[in-house]
Protein backbone atom coordinates (compact mmCIF):
# COMPACT_ATOMS: atom_id res chain seq x y z
CA UNK A 1 0.00 0.00 0.00
CA UNK A 2 2.80 2.40 0.90
CA UNK A 3 4.65 1.72 -2.35
CA UNK A 4 1.41 2.26 -4.28
CA UNK A 5 0.93 5.62 -2.54
CA UNK A 6 4.54 6.44 -3.41
CA UNK A 7 3.98 5.76 -7.12
CA UNK A 8 0.44 7.11 -7.45
CA UNK A 9 0.49 10.13 -5.15
CA UNK A 10 3.90 11.18 -3.86
CA UNK A 11 6.00 11.04 -7.05
CA UNK A 12 3.39 12.88 -9.20
CA UNK A 13 3.11 15.61 -6.54
CA UNK A 14 6.88 16.03 -6.30
CA UNK A 15 7.24 15.99 -10.08
CA UNK A 16 4.56 18.63 -10.69
CA UNK A 17 6.01 21.33 -12.99
CA UNK A 18 9.24 19.28 -13.05
CA UNK A 19 10.38 20.90 -16.29
CA UNK A 20 10.67 24.24 -14.50
CA UNK A 21 11.77 23.07 -11.06
CA UNK A 22 14.08 20.14 -11.82
CA UNK A 23 17.26 22.21 -11.35
CA UNK A 24 16.24 22.90 -7.76
CA UNK A 25 16.16 19.16 -7.07
CA UNK A 26 19.85 18.97 -8.03
CA UNK A 27 20.96 21.26 -5.19
CA UNK A 28 22.67 19.49 -2.29
CA UNK A 29 20.16 20.65 0.33
CA UNK A 30 17.16 19.64 -1.75
CA UNK A 31 18.66 16.25 -2.58
CA UNK A 32 19.32 15.57 1.10
CA UNK A 33 15.72 16.45 1.99
CA UNK A 34 14.35 14.29 -0.82
CA UNK A 35 16.57 11.38 0.22
CA UNK A 36 15.35 11.67 3.80
CA UNK A 37 11.77 11.51 2.55
CA UNK A 38 12.56 8.47 0.38
CA UNK A 39 14.10 6.72 3.36
CA UNK A 40 10.93 7.24 5.41
CA UNK A 41 8.81 5.81 2.59
CA UNK A 42 11.03 2.76 2.11
CA UNK A 43 11.33 1.96 5.81
CA UNK A 44 7.58 2.20 6.16
CA UNK A 45 7.06 -0.08 3.16
CA UNK A 46 9.57 -2.75 4.20
CA UNK A 47 9.51 -2.61 7.99
CA UNK A 48 13.26 -1.98 8.08
CA UNK A 49 15.05 -0.52 11.09
CA UNK A 50 15.38 3.24 11.12
CA UNK A 51 19.17 2.77 10.92
CA UNK A 52 18.89 1.04 7.52
CA UNK A 53 20.44 3.17 4.72
CA UNK A 54 17.92 4.41 2.19
CA UNK A 55 20.38 3.67 -0.64
CA UNK A 56 20.32 -0.05 0.17
CA UNK A 57 16.53 -0.09 0.49
CA UNK A 58 16.14 1.79 -2.78
CA UNK A 59 18.17 -0.71 -4.81
CA UNK A 60 16.46 -3.65 -3.09
CA UNK A 61 12.90 -2.42 -3.72
CA UNK A 62 13.86 -0.75 -7.03
CA UNK A 63 12.70 2.73 -6.05
CA UNK A 64 15.00 5.36 -7.51
CA UNK A 65 15.98 8.62 -5.82
CA UNK A 66 13.36 11.34 -6.02
CA UNK A 67 15.68 13.74 -7.83
CA UNK A 68 16.08 11.16 -10.62
CA UNK A 69 12.30 10.75 -10.86
CA UNK A 70 11.93 14.52 -11.17
CA UNK A 71 14.58 14.75 -13.91
CA UNK A 72 12.93 11.86 -15.75
CA UNK A 73 9.55 13.62 -15.70
CA UNK A 74 11.19 16.85 -16.85
CA UNK A 75 12.87 15.03 -19.76
CA UNK A 76 9.54 13.52 -20.85
CA UNK A 77 7.92 16.96 -20.87
CA UNK A 78 10.85 18.55 -22.71
CA UNK A 79 10.91 15.99 -25.49
CA UNK A 80 7.13 16.08 -25.85
CA UNK A 81 7.29 19.85 -26.36
CA UNK A 82 10.21 19.38 -28.74
CA UNK A 83 8.11 16.97 -30.83
CA UNK A 84 5.33 19.57 -30.91
CA UNK A 85 7.77 22.25 -32.11
CA UNK A 86 7.28 24.28 -28.93
CA UNK A 87 10.69 23.85 -27.26
CA UNK A 88 13.58 26.29 -27.22
CA UNK A 89 16.77 26.07 -25.17
CA UNK A 90 18.06 29.10 -23.39
CA UNK A 91 17.41 29.48 -19.68
CA UNK A 92 18.88 27.22 -17.03
CA UNK A 93 15.91 24.89 -16.61
CA UNK A 94 15.84 24.10 -20.35
CA UNK A 95 19.35 22.61 -20.27
CA UNK A 96 18.72 19.11 -18.97
CA UNK A 97 21.56 16.97 -17.57
CA UNK A 98 23.83 15.70 -20.34
CA UNK A 99 23.10 12.03 -19.79
CA UNK A 100 19.40 12.28 -20.56
CA UNK A 101 19.65 15.16 -23.01
CA UNK A 102 22.11 13.34 -25.28
CA UNK A 103 20.23 10.06 -25.73
CA UNK A 104 20.36 9.33 -29.50
CA UNK A 105 16.62 8.59 -29.69
CA UNK A 106 15.81 12.22 -28.89
CA UNK A 107 17.49 13.57 -32.01
CA UNK A 108 15.34 11.62 -34.47
CA UNK A 109 11.97 12.39 -35.97
CA UNK A 110 9.05 11.42 -33.74
CA UNK A 111 5.53 10.22 -34.48
CA UNK A 112 4.03 12.44 -31.77
CA UNK A 113 1.91 15.45 -32.66
CA UNK A 114 -0.33 17.92 -30.88
CA UNK A 115 -3.75 16.26 -30.51
CA UNK A 116 -5.86 17.01 -33.58
CA UNK A 117 -9.49 16.26 -34.29
CA UNK A 118 -10.72 14.93 -37.61
CA UNK A 119 -14.37 15.65 -38.45
CA UNK A 120 -14.27 14.75 -42.13
CA UNK A 121 -15.47 11.48 -43.50
CA UNK A 122 -14.91 8.83 -40.87
CA UNK A 123 -13.24 5.62 -41.90
CA UNK A 124 -15.62 2.78 -42.52
CA UNK A 125 -14.28 0.41 -39.88
CA UNK A 126 -15.98 -2.93 -39.26
CA UNK A 127 -14.89 -5.03 -36.28
CA UNK A 128 -17.03 -8.18 -36.20
CA UNK A 129 -16.98 -10.65 -33.33
CA UNK A 130 -15.30 -14.01 -33.69
CA UNK A 131 -18.73 -15.64 -33.71
CA UNK A 132 -19.74 -13.49 -36.69
CA UNK A 133 -16.55 -14.53 -38.45
CA UNK A 134 -17.30 -18.19 -37.90
CA UNK A 135 -20.84 -17.76 -39.24
CA UNK A 136 -20.06 -15.42 -42.16
CA UNK A 137 -16.38 -15.97 -42.96
CA UNK A 138 -17.02 -16.19 -46.71
CA UNK A 139 -19.29 -13.15 -47.02
CA UNK A 140 -17.77 -10.61 -44.62
CA UNK A 141 -15.03 -9.26 -46.94
CA UNK A 142 -17.77 -8.61 -49.51
CA UNK A 143 -17.26 -7.78 -53.17
CA UNK A 144 -14.66 -5.62 -54.89
CA UNK A 145 -10.93 -5.50 -54.21
CA UNK A 146 -9.94 -7.14 -50.93
CA UNK A 147 -6.48 -6.40 -49.52
CA UNK A 148 -4.83 -7.92 -46.45
CA UNK A 149 -2.24 -6.04 -44.38
CA UNK A 150 0.01 -6.94 -41.46
CA UNK A 151 2.97 -5.71 -39.45
CA UNK A 152 5.76 -7.65 -37.76
CA UNK A 153 8.67 -7.16 -35.40
CA UNK A 154 11.78 -9.36 -35.30
CA UNK A 155 14.56 -9.13 -32.70
CA UNK A 156 15.75 -5.71 -33.83
CA UNK A 157 14.00 -4.65 -37.05
CA UNK A 158 10.38 -4.31 -38.13
CA UNK A 159 8.43 -4.76 -41.32
CA UNK A 160 5.04 -4.32 -42.99
CA UNK A 161 3.34 -6.00 -45.91
CA UNK A 162 0.10 -6.17 -47.89
CA UNK A 163 -1.49 -8.62 -50.31
CA UNK A 164 -4.26 -8.25 -52.93
CA UNK A 165 -6.63 -11.20 -53.07
CA UNK A 166 -7.94 -10.46 -56.59
CA UNK A 167 -4.69 -10.54 -58.56
CA UNK A 168 -2.20 -11.97 -56.04
CA UNK A 169 -0.10 -8.78 -55.78
CA UNK A 170 1.97 -8.47 -52.62
CA UNK A 171 4.74 -6.24 -51.29
CA UNK A 172 6.71 -5.83 -48.07
CA UNK A 173 8.63 -2.95 -46.43
CA UNK A 174 11.48 -2.83 -43.92
CA UNK A 175 10.95 -0.17 -41.23
CA UNK A 176 14.13 -0.33 -39.11
CA UNK A 177 14.18 -0.82 -35.36
CA UNK A 178 12.34 2.27 -34.14
CA UNK A 179 8.83 1.30 -35.29
CA UNK A 180 6.45 -0.33 -32.83
CA UNK A 181 4.14 -3.19 -33.84
CA UNK A 182 1.25 -0.70 -33.80
CA UNK A 183 3.11 1.57 -36.22
CA UNK A 184 3.92 -1.32 -38.56
CA UNK A 185 0.21 -2.16 -38.72
CA UNK A 186 -0.75 1.46 -39.46
CA UNK A 187 2.03 1.80 -42.05
CA UNK A 188 0.82 -1.33 -43.86
CA UNK A 189 -2.74 0.02 -44.05
CA UNK A 190 -1.51 3.48 -45.14
CA UNK A 191 0.74 2.20 -47.95
CA UNK A 192 -2.00 -0.17 -49.12
CA UNK A 193 -4.46 2.74 -49.37
CA UNK A 194 -1.87 4.88 -51.17
CA UNK A 195 -1.22 2.05 -53.62
CA UNK A 196 -4.93 1.82 -54.47
CA UNK A 197 -5.06 5.57 -55.10
CA UNK A 198 -2.01 5.31 -57.38
CA UNK A 199 -3.77 2.54 -59.31
CA UNK A 200 -6.75 4.84 -59.82
CA UNK A 201 -9.20 2.68 -57.90
CA UNK A 202 -11.88 5.37 -57.62
CA UNK A 203 -15.07 3.61 -58.66
CA UNK A 204 -14.40 0.28 -57.00
CA UNK A 205 -15.20 -0.86 -53.49
CA UNK A 206 -11.93 -1.36 -51.62
CA UNK A 207 -11.73 -3.44 -48.44
CA UNK A 208 -8.50 -3.46 -46.42
CA UNK A 209 -8.34 -6.27 -43.85
CA UNK A 210 -6.14 -6.12 -40.75
CA UNK A 211 -5.83 -8.34 -37.68
CA UNK A 212 -4.99 -5.39 -35.39
CA UNK A 213 -8.02 -4.01 -33.56
CA UNK A 214 -5.83 -1.35 -31.91
CA UNK A 215 -4.84 0.05 -35.32
CA UNK A 216 -8.41 0.02 -36.62
CA UNK A 217 -9.80 1.75 -33.53
CA UNK A 218 -7.11 4.44 -33.79
CA UNK A 219 -8.01 5.06 -37.44
CA UNK A 220 -11.70 5.28 -36.54
CA UNK A 221 -11.26 7.72 -33.64
CA UNK A 222 -11.85 11.47 -34.03
CA UNK A 223 -8.86 12.40 -31.82
CA UNK A 224 -5.38 11.72 -33.17
CA UNK A 225 -1.93 12.13 -31.59
CA UNK A 226 0.03 10.11 -34.19
CA UNK A 227 1.37 11.67 -37.39
CA UNK A 228 1.06 8.30 -39.14
CA UNK A 229 -2.62 7.95 -38.25
CA UNK A 230 -3.29 11.54 -39.31
CA UNK A 231 -1.61 10.97 -42.66
CA UNK A 232 -3.87 8.00 -43.32
CA UNK A 233 -6.99 10.03 -42.54
CA UNK A 234 -5.93 12.72 -44.98
CA UNK A 235 -5.14 10.17 -47.70
CA UNK A 236 -8.48 8.36 -47.60
CA UNK A 237 -10.72 11.36 -46.82
CA UNK A 238 -11.93 11.58 -50.43
CA UNK A 239 -11.86 7.86 -51.22
CA UNK A 240 -14.19 5.00 -50.36
CA UNK A 241 -12.16 2.60 -48.27
CA UNK A 242 -13.58 0.09 -45.81
CA UNK A 243 -11.40 -1.34 -43.06
CA UNK A 244 -12.27 -4.80 -41.76
CA UNK A 245 -10.90 -6.69 -38.79
CA UNK A 246 -9.98 -10.33 -39.39
CA UNK A 247 -8.86 -12.76 -36.67
CA UNK A 248 -5.16 -13.50 -36.99
CA UNK A 249 -3.59 -16.94 -37.33
CA UNK A 250 -6.87 -18.71 -38.05
CA UNK A 251 -6.12 -19.99 -41.54
CA UNK A 252 -7.45 -17.01 -43.53
CA UNK A 253 -5.31 -17.24 -46.67
CA UNK A 254 -4.87 -13.54 -47.39
CA UNK A 255 -4.03 -12.75 -43.77
CA UNK A 256 -1.48 -15.56 -43.60
CA UNK A 257 0.24 -14.31 -46.77
CA UNK A 258 0.33 -10.72 -45.43
CA UNK A 259 1.81 -12.03 -42.19
CA UNK A 260 4.61 -13.79 -44.09
CA UNK A 261 5.26 -10.66 -46.16
CA UNK A 262 5.57 -8.53 -43.00
CA UNK A 263 7.96 -11.09 -41.51
CA UNK A 264 10.09 -10.87 -44.67
CA UNK A 265 10.16 -7.10 -44.30
CA UNK A 266 11.44 -7.44 -40.73
CA UNK A 267 14.23 -9.80 -41.86
CA UNK A 268 15.45 -7.85 -44.89
CA UNK A 269 17.86 -4.92 -44.53
CA UNK A 270 16.06 -1.59 -44.98
CA UNK A 271 16.96 0.88 -47.69
CA UNK A 272 17.32 4.59 -46.96
CA UNK A 273 17.45 6.67 -43.79
CA UNK A 274 15.68 5.68 -40.60
CA UNK A 275 13.09 5.95 -39.22
CA UNK A 276 10.32 5.72 -41.79
CA UNK A 277 7.53 6.03 -39.24
CA UNK A 278 8.98 8.38 -36.65
CA UNK A 279 9.83 7.29 -33.12
CA UNK A 280 6.81 6.44 -31.00
CA UNK A 281 6.29 8.12 -27.65
CA UNK A 282 6.67 4.79 -25.83
CA UNK A 283 10.21 4.49 -27.27
CA UNK A 284 11.23 7.87 -25.86
CA UNK A 285 9.67 7.25 -22.45
CA UNK A 286 11.31 3.82 -22.37
CA UNK A 287 14.72 5.35 -23.04
CA UNK A 288 14.18 7.88 -20.25
CA UNK A 289 13.14 5.10 -17.87
CA UNK A 290 16.27 3.12 -18.78
CA UNK A 291 18.42 6.21 -18.18
CA UNK A 292 16.86 6.69 -14.73
CA UNK A 293 17.54 3.04 -13.87
CA UNK A 294 21.15 3.31 -15.05
CA UNK A 295 21.70 6.43 -12.95
CA UNK A 296 20.08 4.73 -9.97
CA UNK A 297 22.46 1.77 -10.35
CA UNK A 298 25.43 4.12 -10.73
CA UNK A 299 24.46 5.89 -7.50
CA UNK A 300 24.34 2.57 -5.68
CA UNK A 301 27.71 1.48 -7.05
CA UNK A 302 29.24 4.76 -5.86
CA UNK A 303 27.69 4.57 -2.38
CA UNK A 304 30.15 4.35 0.50
CA UNK A 305 29.51 1.71 3.16
CA UNK A 306 26.56 -0.72 2.99
CA UNK A 307 29.05 -3.60 3.21
CA UNK A 308 26.47 -6.28 4.02
CA UNK A 309 23.96 -5.15 1.40
CA UNK A 310 26.59 -4.93 -1.35
CA UNK A 311 27.86 -8.41 -0.52
CA UNK A 312 24.41 -10.00 -0.77
CA UNK A 313 22.88 -7.86 -3.54
CA UNK A 314 25.89 -7.09 -5.67
CA UNK A 315 26.12 -4.05 -7.93
CA UNK A 316 22.55 -4.02 -9.23
CA UNK A 317 18.95 -4.79 -8.31
CA UNK A 318 18.22 -8.46 -7.62
CA UNK A 319 15.02 -8.83 -9.64
CA UNK A 320 13.96 -12.04 -7.90
CA UNK A 321 14.22 -10.54 -4.43
CA UNK A 322 12.53 -7.33 -5.57
CA UNK A 323 9.57 -9.29 -6.95
CA UNK A 324 9.38 -11.30 -3.73
CA UNK A 325 9.18 -8.14 -1.65
CA UNK A 326 6.46 -6.78 -3.93
CA UNK A 327 4.32 -9.90 -3.60
CA UNK A 328 4.98 -11.52 -0.23
CA UNK A 329 3.53 -10.91 3.22
CA UNK A 330 4.52 -8.06 5.49
CA UNK A 331 6.48 -10.39 7.81
CA UNK A 332 8.44 -11.95 4.94
CA UNK A 333 9.16 -8.51 3.46
CA UNK A 334 10.51 -7.25 6.78
CA UNK A 335 12.62 -10.36 7.39
CA UNK A 336 14.12 -10.46 3.89
CA UNK A 337 14.93 -6.74 4.02
CA UNK A 338 16.69 -7.07 7.35
CA UNK A 339 18.68 -10.11 6.20
CA UNK A 340 19.85 -8.45 2.99
CA UNK A 341 20.75 -5.08 4.50
CA UNK A 342 22.41 -6.52 7.62
CA UNK A 343 20.41 -4.24 9.90
CA UNK A 344 18.96 -7.01 12.02
CA UNK A 345 18.87 -8.12 15.65
CA UNK A 346 22.15 -9.99 15.47
CA UNK A 347 25.11 -9.40 17.73
CA UNK A 348 27.24 -7.36 15.32
CA UNK A 349 24.49 -4.86 14.52
CA UNK A 350 23.37 -4.77 18.16
CA UNK A 351 26.96 -3.94 19.15
CA UNK A 352 27.01 -1.02 16.70
CA UNK A 353 23.84 0.50 18.15
CA UNK A 354 24.94 -0.07 21.75
CA UNK A 355 22.66 -3.01 22.60
CA UNK A 356 25.37 -5.68 22.96
CA UNK A 357 28.78 -5.79 24.59
CA UNK A 358 30.32 -7.97 21.87
CA UNK A 359 29.62 -8.78 18.22
CA UNK A 360 31.06 -12.31 17.98
CA UNK A 361 28.84 -15.09 16.58
CA UNK A 362 27.01 -16.82 19.43
CA UNK A 363 27.22 -20.21 17.65
CA UNK A 364 30.80 -20.56 16.38
CA UNK A 365 32.42 -17.68 18.30
CA UNK A 366 34.84 -17.27 15.42
CA UNK A 367 33.69 -14.18 13.52
CA UNK A 368 31.26 -11.27 13.58
CA UNK A 369 27.61 -12.35 13.76
CA UNK A 370 26.19 -10.91 10.56
CA UNK A 371 23.75 -12.24 7.93
CA UNK A 372 26.63 -12.79 5.49
CA UNK A 373 28.51 -14.87 8.07
CA UNK A 374 25.45 -16.99 8.87
CA UNK A 375 24.49 -17.49 5.22
CA UNK A 376 27.95 -18.39 3.92
CA UNK A 377 30.67 -19.52 6.35
CA UNK A 378 29.41 -20.23 9.88
CA UNK A 379 30.32 -23.93 10.45
CA UNK A 380 27.46 -24.48 12.89
CA UNK A 381 24.91 -23.96 10.09
CA UNK A 382 26.73 -25.90 7.34
CA UNK A 383 24.37 -28.91 7.30
CA UNK A 384 21.28 -26.72 7.41
CA UNK A 385 22.65 -24.58 4.57
CA UNK A 386 23.17 -27.72 2.51
CA UNK A 387 19.56 -28.77 3.14
CA UNK A 388 17.96 -25.39 2.46
CA UNK A 389 20.38 -23.65 0.10
CA UNK A 390 22.04 -26.59 -1.64
CA UNK A 391 25.59 -25.73 -0.56
CA UNK A 392 27.63 -26.20 2.61
CA UNK A 393 29.53 -22.93 2.16
CA UNK A 394 27.86 -20.93 -0.63
CA UNK A 395 29.57 -17.95 -2.22
CA UNK A 396 27.99 -14.52 -2.43
CA UNK A 397 27.17 -15.15 -6.10
CA UNK A 398 25.33 -18.35 -5.17
CA UNK A 399 23.40 -16.52 -2.45
CA UNK A 400 22.31 -13.86 -4.95
CA UNK A 401 21.04 -16.56 -7.30
CA UNK A 402 18.82 -18.09 -4.61
CA UNK A 403 15.09 -17.70 -4.50
CA UNK A 404 14.09 -15.48 -1.61
CA UNK A 405 11.92 -18.25 -0.16
CA UNK A 406 14.93 -20.52 0.34
CA UNK A 407 16.79 -17.87 2.32
CA UNK A 408 13.72 -17.19 4.49
CA UNK A 409 13.22 -20.92 5.15
CA UNK A 410 16.86 -21.33 6.15
CA UNK A 411 16.71 -18.36 8.49
CA UNK A 412 13.60 -19.59 10.29
CA UNK A 413 14.84 -23.18 10.61
CA UNK A 414 18.13 -21.88 12.03
CA UNK A 415 16.23 -20.36 14.93
CA UNK A 416 17.75 -16.95 14.32
CA UNK A 417 15.98 -13.71 15.32
CA UNK A 418 13.05 -13.11 12.94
Amino acid sequence: MILWLHRAVLVPRLAYAALIRWSRAELAGARAALEKLRGQVLRGATGAYRTTPSKALGILVKVESFHLSIIGMAAKAAHRLNAYGQWTQGTRHTRLPGGVDLLPEFSIKTDMMIPRYFFGRRCGVVIPTREEWKARSNSLPGTGDVWYTDGSRAETDTGSGYFCQRDGRGIFFSLWRYATVFQTEIYAILTCAQRNIELGARDRIITICSDSQAALRALRAHRTTSRLVWEYKEVVNNNKVRLLWVPGHTGIRGNEIADRLAALGAKHPPIGLEPYTGAARCLLTGEIRDWVEREHTREWQGTQGCRQAKALMGQDTNVGWTNCIAGCSRNNTRLLTQIVTGHKRLRYHSLKIGKEAMGICRRCEGAEETPTHVLTVCPKFAQLRHQCLGELFPTYEEIRALEAGAALTFWRRAGLPA
